[in-house]
């Protein structure tokens, strides 16, 4: 679990001046993330952020949220701080 809070992290630092206020919802889709730790890298995934934290890997339910449709772009967890 420890990729998935590196990622948390890295989604806040960068998606919280495009949140507005609290109620707003982003819903990135068809991110493909970076596999770190000798883990395999993950195609096509669907990343929910509501606030300023990550809701879910897999959205079921996007609501009101903002898209983004994140085709050919990767995400790269842990980047905040390489030292």
């Amino acid at each position: 679990m420890k990729p998935l809070r590196a990622l948390a992290s890295l989604l806040l630092g960068l998606c919280l001046p495009l949140l507005s206020h609290a109620q707003t919802a982003l819903l990135l889709k068809n991110v493909n993330l970076v596999g770190l730790a000798g883990q395999a890298d993950q195609i096509g995934k669907e990343i929910l952020i509501q606030g300023n934290q990550v809701v879910a890997l897999r959205a079921k339910s996007a609501g009101q949220a903002r898209v983004i449709d994140c085709s050919n772009k990767w995400l790269l967890p842990g980047l905040i701080d390489m030292r």
